[in-house]
């Protein structure tokens, strides 16, 4: 008993001390500037999300830590089906923590249009 409680410090250290790693997601095209073609507006100020749960605010329900923006990104471009380019992208990261539970998300909002 007395040898386990020696250890107990040690091994509590290494368990904070590890940690992981999450893909996040990958994206096609990113510009900061003209790419030289002249899309099409299919429309504007379209709104997506990504959301994550965590029970007692650190529990991942569901399976997923983090939102993902790849979802957040589709969840624009599914509401215009003909576009195929998102501009005038904004993202914004927001959190819920209270204490059975964390919300977490991922919200973007776009323009979508279609290059030709």
């Amino acid at each position: 008993m007395q040898r386990t409680l020696r250890r107990a410090p040690w091994l509590l250290l290494l368990a904070f001390s590890l940690g992981c790693s999450t893909p996040i997601g990958s994206f096609g095209l990113i510009s900061n500037h003209d790419i030289g073609h002249h899309p099409d507006v299919v429309a504007e100020g379209l709104k997506g999300e990504s959301c994550v749960y965590h029970g007692l605010g650190f529990i991942p329900i569901g399976g997923m830590w983090n939102p993902s923006p790849t979802d957040a990104l589709q969840a624009v471009l599914d509401q215009a089906p003909d576009g195929n380019v998102l501009t005038n992208v904004s993202i914004t990261n927001y959190t819920l923590y209270t204490i059975l539970y964390a919300k977490i998300c991922l919200r973007v909002e776009a323009d979508v249009e279609k290059i030709r």
